[in-house]
């Protein structure tokens, strides 16, 4: 439900920026588009995928970065607690990662787009200063396992923190 409906929900969360769908960043868009400008000549990544899961994933979907308000900077992603939870195990990639994630930022800033993980910053921002109230009494998301943490985040305040007032279902067998 949540996947379908994603943007009339974030809608009923008043968002305080404007998204207009024409301006959204998806995979491929980012593919396509972006990544042949963001990509880092000689670096470790290689491929859009590995790239674009490293940013909406950790670099800009993390809990971390949705209460740090901004993306992770190369120190914070280089720290031990994102050792175990990225496939980048070595130092030069992440470091990569966070080239490219700068790179991708600057082209969003300089032609007006926007990705998932931007808008849910936003939300989750604008949620934590509302204090938590909540805004739903259940909210039912199916296909959870494409979800990034700032995007659960969004649900987790939306209900205000009320872990019994969220249903997700999942495949743990499946992931983005």
């Amino acid at each position: 439900v949540y996947k379908r409906h994603r943007d009339d929900f974030v809608a009923g969360l008043a968002a305080p920026a404007p998204y207009e769908p024409r301006r959204r960043v998806s995979f491929p868009r980012f593919r396509d588009d972006l990544w042949p400008r963001a990509a880092t000549k000689g670096g470790g990544l290689g491929d859009a995928l590995t790239a674009w899961t490293q940013i909406r994933s950790f670099l800009k979907g993390s809990a971390e970065a949705v209460v740090k308000g901004a993306a992770l900077d190369e120190a914070e992603f280089l720290a031990e607690a994102f050792n175990n939870r990225t496939r980048l195990r070595s130092a030069d990639d992440r470091r990569d990662a966070c080239r490219i994630r700068a790179r991708y930022d600057r082209e969003l800033a300089d032609r007006g787009l926007w990705d998932d993980a931007d808008r849910a910053r936003v939300v989750a921002t604008a949620l934590l200063r509302r204090g938590g109230e909540p805004r739903y009494d259940r909210i039912y998301v199916d296909e959870v396992q494409d979800s990034t943490q700032a995007e659960l985040m969004v649900l987790a305040l939306a209900v205000g923190g009320d872990a019994k007032k969220l249903w997700l279902a999942g495949d743990t067998a499946q992931a983005v």
